[in-house]
């Protein structure tokens, strides 16, 4: 088998990432960009709206530096909720993923997206293990749709 992460060199990394649990979600984004937790907590004089939670964006590239969000607590869609995916490219070549879902799901994914045109939501992994909890959290804003 082999394993590839790009910008990923540390061997004992690799075998902590690998001998971890994750668990793909799709949350509704609240409030953010922050640029510390510290920032996001603030901005909510340090108690957090009910059912929601604080994640930090992974960066991608050179994108800059931390990036902070408060998000529903209970995802839109949860992983176990997923049928399938896969990697792409969309129109711009922008890089997207194509997945799909149980069939109540797809119900609940797509009223959600129907209510929340042009504003954000967030999905990544939880990657969990015994010491702490990492996560991933890619925001993005969801696209209308052109009328044909």
């Amino acid at each position: 088998m082999l394993v590839q992460l790009p910008g990923v060199d540390d061997p004992a990394r690799v075998k902590g990432m690998i001998g971890t649990a994750a668990k793909m979600e799709i949350c509704a984004v609240k409030d953010g960009p922050f640029a510390s937790k510290d920032a996001a907590m603030a901005q909510h004089n340090g108690v957090l709206p009910l059912n929601t939670r604080i994640l930090k964006l992974k960066p991608r590239g050179d994108s800059g530096g931390e990036q902070w969000y408060l998000v529903d607590k209970h995802g839109v869609v949860s992983g176990n909720e997923l049928r399938n995916a896969r990697p792409g490219q969309g129109d711009m070549r922008k890089f997207m993923t194509s997945f799909n879902l149980s069939p109540d799901a797809g119900q609940r994914f797509g009223k959600y997206t129907e209510a929340n045109v042009g504003k954000q939501t967030g999905s990544g992994a939880r990657r969990f293990d015994r010491q702490r909890r990492r996560h991933q959290f890619p925001a993005s804003t969801i696209p209308a749709r052109s009328k044909d």
